[in-house]
């Protein structure tokens, strides 16, 4: 006999239901693996250092005059000159330096005929003067010998300043001869004409003077921090060529620098977690130059970049006539560490996904060191509740990267 077996619908519809079940639990978890995962805040130290290409903005200003083809200097470079100094003489386009050379020769025949009317006497004052004078003519020579230009040019200044006192000393002392008379006007007139084409310029600020341009003393100087863009920046890096800011009709004469504070300016991608955090002391190494203290100013967003300003209150030095400069920066700090991933940047700005019982919140916050994997962290505004150590937190898929894309 024949017995048919029955079929168990209900067992395949359980069969069926389960692995219905098991689908909708793996499709649930990839999406929550797709979109990201949990992660907990922890306490850490992250010490790196990173590199840049920079650009040093200086606290200075520069002093124009009118167009001139000639200049006689009267402060060195790199001297510090105090408000109401000489600083130079200038000669309008169109001057002629037979002029000069002129009044020198009439100059010359003076001297000559003092000597002669002194004879053989020679006082102490006067035997002063002519060793002062010998001695910086030596000192010109050797300097000329050497190719050091800047040092003649201020021993020529110098000497000129020596052989005026020298002669006012023998105008002051000697008997007008008729010869001398005559002699003393006839450099008078010449004077007053070389005055017609001169003209003098005094310091109105003290500062250090620097005799040296790059045509961007106007766009990278310190009044302009806060409108600088990233354009700027990266064409100085690239060394393209300013602008000229100064009219046909004048020139630049020299600069007036506040050398005991300056800048380093580096640009960072937007997208990029770390930069520099308003406040935050850095160590940076400047190539060629050493390592110096700075603080930083708060960063700017400027198109697809983040403009890092530090300030460091140390002398300035051989930086007064450098623009640009390869920076070593130390990122240091200990603190709230966490994920890199864990970090979102929404229009320029940092943020973390906190998980708390009553729900997420999201804050703002500022990165203060990173390498490739983990980031040490703070709130950024301080009035609001410090992240600590132990709290969850979203890590989304996309990794914020600490490297250029």
């Amino acid at each position: 006999m024949i017995i048919a077996k029955r079929r168990r619908r209900g067992n395949t519809k359980f069969l069926i239901a389960i692995v219905a079940m098991a689908v909708v639990i793996v499709i649930l978890l990839l999406a929550l693996f797709l979109r990201g995962s949990e992660a907990i805040t922890d306490s850490g130290y992250i010490s790196v250092d990173y590199n840049y290409d920079a650009v040093i903005v200086r606290s200075e200003k520069a002093v124009t005059t009118d167009s001139f083809d000639r200049a006689d200097y009267f402060v060195r470079e790199g001297k510090y000159a105090d408000a109401g100094t000489h600083v130079m003489d200038v000669y309008k386009r169109g001057y002629n330096d037979e002029l000069m050379l002129s009044l020198q020769q009439t100059e010359r025949e003076i001297y000559a005929a003092q000597l002669e009317q002194l004879g053989e006497t020679r006082d102490s004052v006067l035997n002063g003067y002519n060793q002062a004078v010998d001695a910086l003519e030596s000192q010109i020579a050797e300097a000329v010998m050497n190719g050091n230009t800047d040092e003649v040019a201020q021993l020529e200044i110098e000497l000129k300043l020596a052989l005026t006192e020298r002669g006012e000393y023998l105008r002051n002392t000697l008997q007008e001869t008729e010869t001398l008379r005559a002699l003393y006007k006839t450099k008078q007139e010449k004077e007053a004409l070389i005055s017609t084409w001169r003209s003098s310029i005094v310091n109105e600020i003290a500062g250090t003077i620097s005799f040296y341009f790059d045509d961007y003393e106007n766009a990278l100087n310190e009044d302009k921090l806060s409108i600088m863009t990233s354009d700027l920046i990266t064409s100085v890096i690239k060394g393209k060529g300013a602008v000229e800011w100064t009219t046909e009709a004048e020139n630049l004469a020299y600069r007036v620098v506040d050398t005991s504070h300056w800048y380093c300016v580096f640009l960072t991608p937007a997208h990029q977690a770390l930069r520099t955090v308003q406040g935050m002391s850095y160590s940076i190494d400047v190539a060629g130059y050493g390592q110096f203290a700075a603080t930083a100013l708060e960063p700017m967003i400027s198109g697809s970049s983040a403009i890092n300003v530090l300030r460091i209150n140390q002398e300035l030095g051989e930086l007064i006539n450098v623009r640009t400069v390869k920076v070593k920066v130390k990122y240091d700090a200990s603190g709230i560490e966490v994920k890199l991933d864990g970090i979102t940047i929404e229009n320029g700005q940092r943020y973390i996904e906190l998980m708390y019982s009553e729900g997420k919140k999201k804050a703002e916050i500022d990165v203060l060191s990173a390498d490739g994997d983990s980031a040490i962290i703070r709130v950024k505004n301080p009035d609001e509740q410090a992240i600590v150590a132990g709290v969850r937190y979203w890590i989304q898929k996309k990794k914020i990267s600490l490297k250029k894309k």
